[in-house]
């Protein structure tokens, strides 16, 4: 029994090996492909949230660029300047307010209706910090708006400046997140898919889950967005704290800005069809393999027998002569 054990597992080693690099390389290569459709999603929801950003900017240098707005601010006539530039809220529905400050961060005037909040000093806010910084454009944190409904918006804050580029004030026009919610719904996420928006703090911009008229989410723990406040992007299988399993996640970060965009799957969805053709693999070359070793022990076995009989036939003519 040990050489026919013997024999049959040398011959069938070697189909196994290879039933095994097959099923291996079919299981990668499927993986590889799924990962890599996940990149172009990425890239255009980031695209798109670019190019609205950089549309919020672009009106926002437009306006603080009026000759107008420029000659009232220097002049201190702050609500004939902010007349001179309010008439864009009309034109873009997304624009919540327009506001305009002093080099020092006090707000002369809103198109806010509230005359109370009219010189108070807003210098502590992440829009102003980032303006003066270096006196250049600006995109803040998500937050919420000031008054009533309180939903969230983001500050595009535009510095003021004359002909000899002195700083008579800063432009700051309030966008509303939901704009960039909009600007990625048409992206393809595949089946149980999501996108979600970070600011440049980790802050949830957009999420499926979470609406504007809610609490302001820190997602700056979720691995991916660690990952993209570094500036690295990729596609990974990772834990999310609003989902319950692991999820195939494609993050990049949205160039200029420090913002940040994910398109996440769950993983048993993700490589759903991956899976099924490495078990179908494995079922077809497991029965490949059982009806060739069962047909090689068979050939193996009757070989035996076959010996066994002739040695009992050489033997019993040997003894003719004897008896």
């Amino acid at each position: 029994r040990l050489p026919l054990f013997l024999t049959l597992t040398l011959f069938l080693l070697p189909i196994f090996g290879v039933a095994l690099y097959v099923i291996v390389g079919e299981f990668k290569d499927h993986g590889s492909i799924v990962m890599t459709s996940k990149e172009m999603p990425v890239h255009m929801a980031v695209s798109l949230v670019k190019e609205q950003l950089d549309h919020a900017v672009g009106i926002g240098v437009s306006l603080s660029g009026r000759i107008l707005l420029q000659q009232t601010a220097e002049e201190g006539q702050w609500e004939d300047a902010l007349n001179s530039v309010k008439n864009a809220k009309e034109k873009f529905s997304y624009i919540d307010d327009i506001s305009l400050f002093d080099p020092k961060g006090i707000l002369k005037a809103t198109t806010i209706a509230d005359p109370s909040i009219i010189g108070k000093d807003f210098s502590y806010r992440d829009y102003y910090r980032g303006v003066s910084k270096k006196w250049e454009p600006y995109v803040s944190e998500v937050f919420k708006r000031m008054a009533e409904p309180k939903y969230s918006v983001v500050v595009v804050a535009i510095p003021i400046s004359s002909d000899t580029q002195k700083i008579l004030g800063v432009l700051v026009m309030s966008v509303k997140a939901d704009i960039f919610s909009g600007c990625v719904s048409g992206v393809a996420c595949g089946s149980s898919g999501s996108i979600y928006i970070v600011d440049q703090n980790g802050h949830l911009v957009a999420h499926p889950r979470i609406s504007s008229e809610s609490e302001i989410v820190d997602y700056s723990l979720a691995p991916a967005v660690q990952k993209i406040l570094k500036g690295e992007s990729g596609v990974e299988v990772l834990s999310d704290p609003m989902e319950s399993e692991k999820q195939l996640i494609a993050y990049a970060p949205v160039p200029v800005y420090g913002w940040g965009v994910a398109v996440l799957q769950p993983e048993s969805v993700a490589f759903h069809h991956r899976d099924t053709e490495a078990k179908k693999l494995t079922i077809v070359f497991m029965l490949g393999v059982f009806v060739i070793g069962f047909s090689v022990h068979r050939i193996l076995r009757d070989r035996i027998v076959m010996k066994e009989q002739r040695d009992r036939e050489e033997i019993l003519l040997e003894s003719i002569g004897d008896g």
